[in-house]
């Protein structure tokens, strides 16, 4: 069953990579299994790194990467509102 939001991909692709990790015994050999270096795979673990690349994402089974863009308005009265770029201006 594939996770069905992309938090829920990335979760169970770091549980499966730390699983991998307790099974073969060191990162190297992780990468190694699925083709990327043992330090990428450490900081995905670790770190909660985020790859960018989507030949890596597909390789470990992520969801595309999505930047999400806001616009911060600043306004006379020192307030700030942030809204989604696809919204309105």
């Amino acid at each position: 069953m594939q996770p069905n939001t992309p938090l829920l991909a990335r979760n169970a692709t770091i549980e499966r990579l730390k699983s991998d990790k307790d099974t073969l015994g060191s990162y190297a050999r992780v990468g190694r299994k699925y083709g990327v270096s043992g330090a990428l795979i450490w900081r995905i673990v670790v770190q909660g790194y985020e790859p960018k690349d989507q030949e890596i994402r597909d390789r470990l089974g992520l969801p595309p990467y999505v930047v999400h863009e806001y616009v911060v308005r600043l306004w006379s009265d020192g307030t700030q509102t942030m809204t989604d770029i696809d919204d309105d201006l």
